[in-house]
């Protein structure tokens, strides 16, 4: 293989023996003067030595200088760092690196280039919005392990394909055992200055993952190598112009085999709006841009097979205490979605919605929902009303993810003597709705508190009357904060209380990938699934699924779950009677 025929570590530039350098040139002198038939005590015989001696030692000097002294790589390029720079901050999902250039990394401006990325990814991490300045470092050994794991998982869901939407960053280390027997401590220090952004840092044993690679892929990954025209000059520490001879002479005959792994940087894969970057000889960084979308997908491709492979090729120093310090959050269980509603991505999507609903098929579809779920809360608390008519006229209303309050604030403003509870984990949209409850006069009959709708923290008991879940908020948790919804809910409603979802149908895909793109969203379909790189996940159901999502955590449905509108789902649960 190629990383392994450097063998160890280079020895120092070749800075010469001055003692031996003036002994050389004073012998070549003699000999030159000696040469000349001249007597030996005659100042022409003195005159020939010292200036043939002076001639061979600043020839001397200048061919070991040429020929013998490595020769600096160039720095990277302003213009060109600048730019990535740019690219890496403003990226939407990821950053998925593979470094490969073993000795360059340490003693070249690679080295540099590489801290320079480290820094921009942290800092990308923090203007995302996603990573709280209030999050801190930690050292127990539990957030380690955690990490550990967070890293090793993420390497499975690359090597199947299932390349998170979501903002992740990994880099790949992919170095001959002789680094790790030689570097162990700069490689651990690595690893540990990623985590402390978050960002696993894998190192992996070049011979080792090698060898897993089948014919095909190794085939593949010669081609992107020669696409990249990365050669083994880049993986070596600067050479003189002697050893670059000799080593391309070699990998021409044959005697060295050629790199075998790429040196790269994918921003945003799966690389829709991405690119692929990296360092060159020349002290450029070079990217592909989306007129090489071919190439793009097979940087993307290789990623995913060296993920694959990774878990059987780790580095045996390698373990959760090599991490170091690790980021953790001071509040568990965010979600992305919490950054995602903090923003003005939803305001933008109803928007989009009645500007287009007389234009645009999907924009009314979805308007036609947004009204038909109102007209069945209606009904759906009528029916109730009639049912328990001692209830009727002082009904208190908890609306579970209420956003910025519009379908609370509507039934206050239409029944003056109901009280109504707002829950939402975003702080943003919790200062909306006080304020549109202000606005309307119902600001004594609600209350709005931060909270997390599937724990339901600050309830103790059976307090509330009827629930509603609008506009596919259950759709828009994790499944597994769906099901603990439904459990607390049956908890906090009274025996007899009722709750209203409205959600998208699983046939609500078209519309509802028309409505994301037409707000500018980047998203992925994933199933039922549809998730945005700004963090929004969005499940649509079936009328199965959501009947056994009600059913199977305590409530029973009141009536059949119907259509609303086009696009739509409305249930009816109770909490049953005692």
């Amino acid at each position: 293989m190629a990383d392994q025929s450097l063998g160890a570590p280079p020895h120092s530039p070749r800075d010469g023996n001055p003692g031996l350098e003036l002994l050389a040139a004073l012998v070549i002198g003699l000999l030159v003067a000696l040469g000349t038939g001249q007597p030996w005590k005659t100042f022409g015989f003195a005159a020939t030595l010292l200036a043939a001696a002076v001639g061979a030692f600043l020839l001397e000097f200048w061919a070991r200088q040429y020929w013998l002294t490595p020769i600096a790589l160039p720095e990277v390029i302003v213009d060109d760092q600048a730019l990535l720079t740019s690219s890496i901050t403003s990226s939407r999902r990821s950053a998925y690196a593979i470094s490969s250039n073993w000795l360059a990394l340490w003693r070249t401006s690679t080295f540099r280039y590489y801290l320079h990325l480290d820094a921009a990814m942290s800092l990308a991490a923090y203007s995302s919005g996603l990573v709280s300045p209030l999050d801190r470092l930690s050292r127990a050994h539990s957030d380690q392990k955690e990490f550990f794991e967070y890293g090793k998982a993420l390497l499975r869901s690359i090597g199947e394909g299932k390349i998170p939407l979501r903002r992740h960053r990994i880099r790949l280390l992919i170095y001959p055992q002789v680094v790790y027997d030689n570097f162990a401590n700069e490689i651990t220090h690595l690893i540990r200055s990623h985590s402390a952004a978050r960002i696993p840092c894998i190192p992996l044993v070049e011979e080792q993952l090698y060898k897993k690679l089948d014919a095909a892929e190794r085939e593949e990954m010669g081609r992107l190598v020669g696409a990249l025209e990365q050669t083994l000059i880049d993986k070596s520490p600067p050479l003189s112009r002697l050893d670059r001879y000799r080593l391309r002479r070699a990998v021409k005959s044959g005697k060295q085999e050629r790199v075998s792994f790429p040196d790269m940087l994918l921003i945003d894969a799966p690389l829709k709006a991405g690119g692929v970057w990296w360092y060159s000889e020349d002290g450029h960084v070079k990217n592909w841009d989306d007129e090489q979308q071919a190439n793009r997908d097979r940087a993307l491709a290789i990623f995913e097979t060296l993920c694959k492979h990774a878990q059987s090729a780790m580095w045996v120093g390698y373990a959760d205490h090599t991490v170091g310090d690790v980021v953790v959050t001071p509040r568990s269980g965010r979600l992305e979605s919490e950054a995602f509603f903090a923003r003005t991505h939803y305001n933008e999507w109803l928007h989009w919605i009645a500007e287009n609903s007389e234009t645009n098929t999907a924009a009314g579809e979805l308007d036609r929902w947004l009204k038909s779920e109102k007209s069945a809360l209606d009904e759906a608390l009528e029916i109730y009303a009639a049912d328990f008519p001692d209830r009727g006229n002082a009904l208190r209303i908890l609306d579970v993810g209420c956003g910025f309050g519009r379908h609370l604030v509507t039934l206050l403003e239409e029944h003056p003597d109901w009280r109504g509870l707002g829950v939402d984990i975003n702080m943003t949209m919790i200062s909306e709705a006080a304020s549109l409850a202000m606005t309307k006069g119902v600001q004594f009959q609600c209350h709005f508190m931060f909270g997390d709708a599937a724990t339901l923290e600050a309830f103790e008991g059976s307090e509330v009357d009827f629930a509603i879940c609008m506009t596919n908020t259950l759709g828009n948790l994790p499944k597994r904060k769906q099901s603990q919804l439904i459990r607390q809910l049956c908890k906090v409603l009274r025996p007899g209380g009722r709750l209203f979802v409205s959600t998208y149908e699983d046939r609500a895909n078209r519309a509802r990938i028309a409505s994301y793109e037409g707000v500018n969203l980047d998203i992925e379909v994933q199933g039922d699934r549809i998730v945005a790189a700004e963090g929004l996940e969005s499940e649509a159901f079936s009328s199965t699924g959501l009947r056994a999502l009600i059913e199977d955590h305590g409530l029973q449905l009141s009536q059949p779950i119907k259509h609303s509108g086009d696009v739509g789902l409305v249930a009816v649960a109770e909490r049953p009677p005692k």
